[in-house]
């Protein structure tokens, strides 16, 4: 936990909020910070376009069983940072909105 309040309170000098959105929720859809190659090839794409409105498809349970300890601290850096650290949202509007639409189809 002091790791996360350091990481929340410092991200900023090198994330922007929207981007750290965007790795989260590819670590989240993905597995990875970045999405796979496949869909990677337009550069201006962002990971909560992927989220947003689909619901997530996995295509074995091993894929599940692989992806959910990842999903799980995803789920808890979100819960951390808009319980602790909402001042981003407060700052960025169309940020929450992101996380809307990623969270909508997921929960």
């Amino acid at each position: 936990a002091e790791y996360m309040g350091t990481f929340m309170l410092t991200y900023r000098a090198f994330l922007q909020p929207r981007e750290l959105l965007d790795q989260l929720v590819c670590r989240f859809v993905f597995g990875t910070v970045r999405p796979p190659p496949a869909i990677a090839g337009d550069r201006d794409v962002r990971a909560s376009t992927f989220a947003c409105g689909t619901q997530l498809k996995l295509s074995s349970d091993g894929e599940f069983q692989r992806l959910l300890p990842m999903r799980i601290r995803v789920c808890n850096v979100f819960k951390i940072w808009m319980e602790s650290y909402d001042f981003d949202f407060f700052n960025e509007p169309e940020l929450l909105e992101r996380v809307e639409c990623f969270v909508s189809p997921v929960v």
